[in-house]
């Protein structure tokens, strides 16, 4: 038995680099700007499949989450009487061809909060996928949110039955007071 020195492992990358790499070549391919999810200060929650592999807070913003079977559950808190300047970025994909993602997300916008929200979903390779997403919203007395939804399906384009047969959904549970609804949804249908 020797006592050498361990060695450090040169040019070691987490296994989930090349996820994180797909899903921000996926962003800027769709048009997006993949610096928007590495500025320190902009709040930024980055999702592929069930594992997040990028959640950045600034002061006003805490996001908890947690894996769950095919999505991930996101509890996203704005403080009270915090004004959230710049909009906070969710990046939520699957980058194979098939697979499911939902997301169970709670935001809690508390009184005299205002926040906005651009939600980047990004599935570049999908042939068939399903992301849905579950969202309850609490927004509090005097607080304001938004909400913007872009979806990029990758660069195929397909007739028939081939091509894109997921799911694209969003069910929400909407205080009254809402209006108009702030959740943009649509289904590309490719």
């Amino acid at each position: 038995m020797t006592n050498a020195p361990m060695q450090k492992k040169k040019n070691h990358v987490p296994g989930w680099a090349a996820e994180m790499q797909a899903i921000q070549e996926a962003y800027r391919a769709a048009g997006g700007n993949p610096d928007n999810l590495r500025m320190p200060d902009v709040a930024t929650l980055v999702v592929s499949g069930d594992q997040v592999l990028s959640s950045h807070e600034i002061p006003g913003i805490q996001f908890t989450s947690q894996p769950i079977e095919n999505g991930v559950q996101a509890h996203i808190r704005v403080e009270a009487n915090q004004v959230i300047d710049k909009p906070v970025h969710l990046c939520f994909g699957v980058v194979p061809e098939t697979g499911i993602q939902h997301i169970v997300a709670q935001y809690d916008i508390e009184d005299g909060a205002q926040v906005k929200f651009m939600a980047h979903c990004s599935f570049p390779n999908a042939l068939q996928v399903q992301h849905l997403m579950d969202a309850h919203i609490r927004i509090g007395k005097g607080a304001s949110m938004e909400y913007t939804e872009e979806h990029y399906h990758g660069e195929r384009r397909y007739s028939g039955e081939a091509g894109y047969a997921g799911e694209s959904g969003c069910r929400r549970n909407l205080p009254q007071h809402i209006q108009p609804d702030p959740w943009k949804h649509w289904r590309d249908g490719y």
